[in-house]
């Protein structure tokens, strides 16, 4: 999110293997190599590699994925907070991780390093949009037609962080009332 309160989604291009051509939250998947270097795939052996270095890279890779799509420098994110799981149904129930990433960027400053075009994975969009998180919070009931061309990965990603968002203000009212019933029982004793 930015410091101005936007989300960023972006536009898959045509020639992506999965949710061609809709719109979706930066992302990606951890890379092994960046544990053991350039071996190939098969010569890794899973029982070799440190637990906590795996779950580094899982929350390092979304940093550099959103370096590598949107030209955003890691410098100015926060660290990935995991808002939760979401299972992709249109890919077998492929579970995606979701993360909460601040940025010390506004709206207009992303754009511009986006156009800009030099990030190493620009041809995998289009196009850049930012929502409010008003927006994002309501997309699925106020603007179903953006909502049809989100990428499954997108929806679990808003889906988690609306669940977030009426959570934290369903415990915000819960303790402001437990308080204010503390004060009112101190007054009347």
């Amino acid at each position: 999110m930015t410091v101005d309160g936007r989300v960023v989604i972006i536009k898959r291009s045509q020639h992506c293997g999965e949710a061609a051509g809709l719109w979706d939250v930066p992302g990606g998947h951890p890379e092994p190599q960046e544990l053991v270097g350039r071996i190939s795939m098969e010569d890794i052996d899973v029982e070799t590699l440190s637990n906590c270095d795996v779950i580094k890279e899982i929350y390092n890779s979304i940093l550099r994925e959103i370096q590598d799509e949107i030209n955003i420098p890691q410098t100015v994110l926060s660290e990935p907070e995991l808002m939760g799981i979401a299972r992709n149904e249109t890919s077998a129930g492929r579970p995606s991780l979701e993360f909460f990433i601040r940025c010390s960027l506004v709206s207009t400053e992303i754009i511009t390093l986006y156009y800009k075009g030099n990030q190493c994975e620009a041809d995998e969009s289009t196009q850049i949009k930012l929502l409010s998180a008003y927006e994002v919070l309501e997309l699925k009931e106020k603007n179903s037609k953006l909502w049809n061309y989100l990428a499954p990965s997108a929806k679990g990603c808003f889906t988690l962080f609306k669940n977030l968002y009426f959570l934290s203000l369903s415990l915000h009212l819960l303790i402001t009332t437990s308080l204010l019933f503390i004060v009112l029982s101190f007054f009347s004793s």
